[in-house]
């Protein structure tokens, strides 16, 4: 009988070691992906590829942390995070410039006299990756000139989404308006999840030492157990 105990003993503390060692393994692994995704998004920068349609878009590899390690890796991304409410999985930041050759306004006079000259522009293009209308009126007088824009509006259509490749995350971003350059920055919000959480709760084999009030008498008790943490270090 003490044989079969401490046989069940063994093979318990057997099986929790194996569990424990192969979670520590399982977070090693987690924190070693992170710090890869991690160096190869720090040592990235926007750069432009085209995708399967020819379209060209830009791209970036994104960080992978929690929210305090975002602190030290992308203070900018951080401040941005710490204004949302709820779980944000994944944050990005987009910086669109626009910048186009010069355009011809036509115009048309309104008023002329000896002292000031008159005339109204306007300037409108629509495009499958959005639009600019641009309208104002210029006025001109002997010693100065005025200009005032009486509708400015730009809307752009973007595409985007993250994505694996080649064993890394990154995000992209395209849009087909001429003349516009986009610089990306992103990070995932806890990268890894680990399936070796520290639970409250937790179910496997037990073996404790108890009494019996069928046998009347001290004894071990060997099987499946249900419990709840209280204190965890």
């Amino acid at each position: 009988m003490n044989r079969t105990i401490a046989l069940a003993v063994v093979l318990v503390l057997g099986t929790v070691v194996t569990a424990v060692m192969g979670c520590r393994e399982a977070r090693l692994k987690e924190r070693l992906a992170a710090a890869e995704q991690n160096v190869a998004a720090l040592a990235d920068s926007t750069r432009y590829e085209r995708n399967r349609a020819g379209e060209l878009e830009a791209v970036r590899r994104t960080l992978a942390a929690d929210k305090n390690g975002l602190q030290v890796l992308n203070a900018e991304l951080h401040a941005e995070l710490v204004k949302e409410r709820g779980k944000v999985k994944t944050i990005t930041r987009t910086v669109v410039v626009v910048e186009r050759d010069t355009v011809e306004a036509p115009g048309v006079t309104i008023g002329f006299t000896d002292s000031v000259a008159a005339a109204t522009f306007a300037f409108h293009e629509e495009h499958p990756g959005g639009s600019r209308h641009l309208e104002g009126e210029t006025r001109i007088w002997p010693d100065s000139s005025s200009t005032k824009l009486t509708r400015d509006e730009l809307s752009l259509v973007l595409v985007g989404g993250t994505r694996e490749r080649d064993g890394l995350r990154e995000m992209f971003v395209r849009t087909s308006f001429p003349g516009v350059d986009l610089y990306l920055e992103g990070a995932e919000i806890k990268f890894t999840r680990s399936a070796c959480r520290n639970k409250p709760w937790g179910i496997g084999p037990s073996v404790a030492f108890g009494y019996s009030p069928e046998e009347s008498q001290w004894r071990y008790l060997i099987g499946v157990g249900l419990t709840r943490s209280i204190i965890r270090w």
